[in-house]
């Protein structure tokens, strides 16, 4: 017996590539960070930003719900196989290599990356790319607060 699911209920729950177009619309908030991004930093603000459940208000990254938890551990699963997808599309580049560890490895969008995501004509590619901006201006990335994400207390660290 099969026990695959059939793909129109497979692609609700698992779309490479709508993960792909959504990081795309993350890295082009961040175009303006000259050297990129890191792996890590990417990772934090993608999972929050993708998360519906997850709407920060007054700054307070603490009102997440333990959800984001379970999306941050898939996609740094998923991740390497994006990059280099998007790095063979030449969506974007790598500008800062490390052999040891992948998530101080910095990627910046491409021209043709932001041509790509500046031809998306979804209202739900733009929705992303305004609730990136507004993460991106409130929420500080720093070990505390990919912490609370992770669902790590302060005596666990």
């Amino acid at each position: 017996m099969d026990n695959k699911l059939p793909f129109y209920i497979e692609i609700l729950f698992e779309n490479f590539y709508l993960d792909i177009l959504n990081l795309l619309c993350v890295l082009s908030v961040f175009k303006s960070k000259w050297s990129g991004i890191k792996i890590r930093e990417l990772s934090f603000y993608y999972c929050i930003i993708i998360s519906k459940d997850n709407k920060i208000e007054n700054n307070e990254i603490e009102d997440i719900k333990f959800d984001i938890q379970s999306l941050y551990i898939n996609f740094e699963k998923d991740l390497k196989r994006i990059v280099l997808y998007l790095y063979n599309l030449n969506f974007i580049e790598i500008t800062k290599k490390d052999d040891k560890d992948f998530d101080k490895v910095k990627i910046k969008i491409t021209d043709k990356g932001l041509q790509t995501v500046n031809s998306l004509e979804s209202s739900y590619f733009t929705e992303v790319i305004s609730y990136a901006k507004k993460i991106k201006s409130e929420v500080t990335f720093s070990k505390e607060n990919e912490n609370i994400i992770l669902g790590v207390s302060e005596n666990e660290v």
